[in-house]
């Protein structure tokens, strides 16, 4: 957790209260957006993923164990809104979904494969069905 001298904004904003200023973050080799704090636990800087730290100050089902899942898939995107809680498993599946786009008719047709999988349609269905080249 953060200690007293640090706030987080839903937005994905960390403030030093002692100094009002907004902490700089950087991005990680995987596109995730990180800062350098200091942790009451640790007492020494620790990088830390800065949706991890909004998921915990934000999130209800909020857990170390889960993966954290950037809804739109953009990965430095910290809005609250745009993360969920998941499990390992889930967040796989997503993976999947979005990899899925790019296989419609050679085009990314992003609403139909939404619209097949808001339909009830698993990811796996999806996925036979863009092999089969069916034209939607």
């Amino acid at each position: 957790s953060l200690i007293s001298y640090y706030e987080i904004s839903d937005d994905g904003q960390i403030r030093n209260t002692k100094k009002q200023t907004i902490l700089k973050t950087s991005l990680n080799h995987g596109g995730y957006e990180c800062i350098c704090i200091s942790l009451e636990t640790k007492g020494k800087k620790q990088r830390c993923k800065v949706h991890r730290l909004v998921a915990e100050t934000f999130l209800e089902n909020y857990s170390p164990d889960l993966e954290i899942h950037h809804i739109n898939g953009i990965r430095h995107d910290n809005r609250v809104i745009n993360l969920k809680c998941v499990t390992k498993q889930e967040n796989n599946s997503n993976r999947t979904f979005k990899k899925a786009v790019s296989y419609v008719n050679g085009k990314q047709n992003i609403k139909v494969i939404i619209d097949l999988y808001n339909s009830g349609k698993t990811v796996e269905e999806i996925f036979i069905l863009l092999r089969k080249n069916v034209t939607f």
